[in-house]
């Protein structure tokens, strides 16, 4: 007689993944979502070439690989956050598509923030300039570099761009669609939380209870544009020119305190 196996925890989580782009915030949900007790969530770089899954994927075949990441037992929703780049990798994306991933895709509204905060972290992760964390539980003065007008608003071209392809790649498949500043409020100083609202839809769409969404990581571009760019005005004159502009309001309003700013 075959063995029947009646344990209520197991093969009951749903499969999901968080689709984001670079600097929308996707690791702040994984974390928040990790925290949530009916939640499995991945909170590394799972798909990318330097975490410890890329050293296991060696071993273990990467359809293997997502199938563990989104079927954790235990728990009423299980997945992993991974970037437009990485998902849609030939090895990847057809198992998110027959696991049936329920999608949260996350993304940035100001594509201007978006497009700095990547040249920004680019520039001081591999330029001469003194590290920078691209994540943080605590604040930081960022140091100030010079970057090109010209190759920020191509790269808000490009980000506008990804989410225009991702939105045609995705349009059939269970999605629920989140901002940035959905989740934070705006592009102001560090929440450790994400608002009432979206995590409620979050919550409901990932079939669990509506808790609240929490973790310590702060912002690390949680400054004005100014204080990270040293031609910050040669910058806000070319975006004033281009069909950008909009995202100067969010340049608006911001004071120091200490170390700290804020945007009132």
């Amino acid at each position: 007689m075959p063995k029947v196996d009646n344990d209520p925890t197991k093969r009951i989580a749903k499969p999901f993944v968080i689709l984001a782009n670079v600097r929308t915030g996707g690791t702040f949900l994984a974390h928040c979502l990790s925290n949530h007790p009916q939640v499995h969530c991945d909170r590394g770089e799972t798909i990318h070439h330097g975490s410890i899954w890329r050293t296991r994927a060696r071993f273990i075949p990467v359809a293997d690989l997502i199938y563990l990441l989104t079927h954790q037992e235990g728990y009423h929703a299980s997945g992993f956050r991974v970037i437009y780049k990485q998902a849609f990798d030939s090895r990847v994306w057809p198992f998110i598509i027959q696991n049936k991933c329920r999608i949260i895709h996350l993304y940035r509204e100001n594509v201007l923030r978006q497009s700095v905060s990547w040249l920004f972290q680019q520039r001081v992760r591999h330029g001469k300039e003194d590290y920078f964390p691209v994540h943080s539980f605590e604040s930081q003065e960022p140091p100030k570099v010079e970057l090109d007008p010209v190759q920020i608003i191509a790269w808000c071209g490009k980000m506008n761009g990804a989410v225009d392809e991702t939105r045609q790649r995705i349009k059939n498949l269970d999605v629920l669609e989140v901002g940035y500043a959905e989740i934070t409020d705006s592009e102001g100083e560090t929440k450790h939380f994400a608002s009432a609202e979206p995590t409620k839809k979050i919550c409901d769409f990932l079939g669990v209870e509506n808790l609240m969404l929490h973790c310590g990581l702060k912002r690390v571009t949680a400054f004005p544009l100014r204080a990270m760019l040293t031609n910050w005005k040669e910058v806000r004159d070319a975006v004033k020119d281009s069909p950008y502009a909009e995202h100067l309001a969010d340049e608006v309003g911001w004071k120091k305190s200490g170390k700290t700013w804020r945007r009132e």
